[in-house]
């Protein structure tokens, strides 16, 4: 656009923007399918339960109040005329008092329920961590219609060379400008308030390498890890839009410029929609490709998606793959584990463990009672080992099911000491059990003045390894047995919710911890699990935070898979360790991940 017609056009903009909204009417109908297009007469939509899926707000006056009727909104904010500030708000059928003396009410559905909420706190929760709001939902494309500033590689880099070269092109000819570049020595977060658009790789763009260790993907020279599954670097690109981590409010875009082409630009108005998402991974042509327009023509999308509502991936599953519910006949399920025989057997803390067999489809009651069993793992002999908690029944111990049904007391003791309460074991290939001895439940009297983690030698010797947790929960050992991983799961509401890694020692002991994710004061990891490659599948969240989290070695998000009810553990099963179990609620579920690595 011209200069003087981008005048002319921004003076008029102004002018409508500073117009009075018009006057409320008694009912008011409001449909959006993005944030991006959130607001009308004093309503606003603030986030969506799922994007591009029909929102709808349907508001009526009455004497005294408001009714809003919702579907497919999580967070709105309505500001009525003067004249017309209810004394209270039903909102979907929840009655809410209007806050005094304020022009406008907040409010937000959690775990199913609407409450209103201060304006300060949600502030400071978006800054925490990012959310799809008005204005930063994506896709790709929705960075482009705001200032942006490009940073390209520092040399030349084949394809995202060729792709900002074809954008620069078709800036300078369909959009009358010359595209609005930056060298990276150039760029400050804090005074240049635009969205970020970077080619290249992290070796090419130093810009690339600084935002990585914020941004949900691992990129090194040999691994690229898009939502869970590896590619080769080499032979892939990452392409995706995310919330700049420097700079809030504002996006940065990682090797895409328009997602609609050439072809579509000499067309209508009515083609230039996106083609993409929020993110994709690129199969780039042969290392002997040169030619640019080749470049970008032999490039082929592999996998390509949409962020969830808070910017996480939707979880490594497999091609149409389901969460299948199972069972649901439970008081509460955990521990969740592979038999021998290829069923999974699960704890029920209503003091019994649970048989399901995939084959047939059934479950069935494998021990009653069970000492309030919690967390389960066969040994290499064939033997369940079961975690007992406190609370009435409980055995507060590690027990063994022989394979005659015999049952024995592995430990119960440490220095003369009877356990808090035993919730989690993971076994080594030395036939040494890790276990977590967590309080949370019980009106015994506790003889330990620490909650720990400790080791069961295969001659029967406890050994506490931990000197340094809190309220240990879920723990696993990584696939090479040199780390162990713990769930620090503090019920307080002040107390740490964090994912532990401790290195091995070859006698068993432990080195010194390292903090690899704080969840705050979200609900932590409850139970956890790890892939054959070495990704960590973890059970954690509540509400709409609830679900299987998935996390690299050291512990950077990659993916998120929700749940219907909140997630207690997980476990993997099958020939191929692909089936994914998941305790949850009162119930048991399974969904089928991808395979780990991309084949060309």
């Amino acid at each position: 656009m011209p200069p003087e017609w981008q005048a002319k056009a921004q003076a008029e903009y102004r002018r409508y923007l500073q117009q009075p909204e018009a006057a409320a009417g008694e009912h008011l109908r409001f449909v959006t399918w993005t944030t991006r297009y959130h607001r009308c007469a004093g309503l606003e939509i603030l986030a969506l339960q799922h994007h591009y899926e029909k929102a709808v707000v349907d508001l009526r006056y009455g004497p005294q109040e408001v009714a809003i009727q919702t579907q497919n909104v999580r967070r709105l904010r309505f500001t009525p005329p003067g004249d017309k500030v209810p004394q209270r708000v039903i909102l979907d059928g929840a009655s809410l008092r209007w806050p005094q003396g304020q022009a406008a009410i907040l409010c937000e559905r959690a775990n199913g329920r609407w409450q209103p909420i201060a304006e300060p706190a949600l502030a400071d929760r978006l800054q925490r961590a990012p959310e799809k709001t008005p204005g930063l939902q994506g896709p790709i494309d929705d960075a482009f219609r705001e200032p942006f500033r490009v940073i390209g590689p520092l040399h030349e880099d084949g394809w995202p060379a060729a792709a900002l070269q074809r954008f620069a092109a078709l800036w300078e000819r369909y959009f009358r400008g010359e595209l609005p570049r930056l060298p990276p020595d150039r760029y400050d977060p804090q005074h240049h308030d635009a969205h970020l658009v970077l080619f290249g790789t992290p070796q090419s763009n130093p810009l690339i390498a600084r935002l990585l260790p914020h941004l949900p993907i691992v990129w090194t020279e040999r691994d690229l890890i898009v939502n869970g599954i590896r590619y080769e670097a080499a032979t892939h690109l990452p392409v995706l839009i995310y919330p700049h981590p420097l700079r809030p409010q504002r996006y940065v875009v990682i090797n895409s410029g328009h997602t609609f082409g050439e072809a579509d630009l000499r067309g209508t108005n009515a083609l230039l929609y996106p083609r993409l998402g929020d993110w994709a991974v690129l199969r780039l042509p042969a290392a002997s490709v040169k030619d640019s327009q080749k470049l970008l023509e032999q490039a082929e999308p592999v996998a390509a998606g949409l962020f969830d509502e808070f910017w996480q991936f939707p979880g490594p599953l497999a091609p149409s793959a389901r969460l299948e519910k199972l069972w649901g006949e439970g008081s509460f399920t955990e521990g969740p584990t592979e038999g021998p025989d290829g069923c999974i057997y699960f704890s029920d803390i209503g003091n019994r463990i649970m048989k399901y067999d995939p084959r047939t489809g059934k479950t069935t009651v494998f021990r009653d009672p069970s000492g309030r069993s919690n967390g389960l793992k066969f040994d290499a002999q064939g033997r369940l080992i079961a975690c007992e908690g406190a609370n009435t029944g409980g055995g507060r111990r590690l027990s063994i099911t022989e394979k005659d049904g015999t049952i024995r007391t592995l430990a119960d003791k440490y220095q003369g000491k009877r356990f808090n309460s035993p919730n989690d074991l993971t076994l080594d290939r030395q036939g040494r059990i890790y276990f977590s001895d967590p309080r949370y439940v019980g009106e015994e009297p506790r003889e330990l003045d620490h909650e720990s983690v400790y080791r069961v030698d295969p001659d029967g010797t406890v050994t506490r390894v931990t000197q340094d947790t809190v309220k240990p929960n879920g723990l696993v050992l990584s696939p090479d047995g040199k780390t162990l991983y713990v769930a620090e799961h503090s019920d307080k509401p002040d107390g740490p919710r964090l994912l532990l890694a401790y290195p091995v020692r070859p006698d068993g002991t432990l080195g010194p911890r390292r903090v690899l994710y704080d969840f705050g004061r979200e609900r932590g990891i409850d139970g956890m699990t790890v892939t054959p490659e070495g990704l960590l599948v973890a059970a954690a969240g509540a509400g709409d935070k609830g679900g299987i989290y998935f996390f690299s070695p050291d512990g950077k998000k990659l993916a998120f898979l929700p749940t219907p009810e909140a997630p207690s553990n997980c476990c993997l099963a099958g020939p191929d360790k692909r089936t994914l179990y998941i305790t949850a609620g009162k119930s048991l579920y399974r969904i089928r991940l991808a395979e780990p690595e991309h084949k060309r």
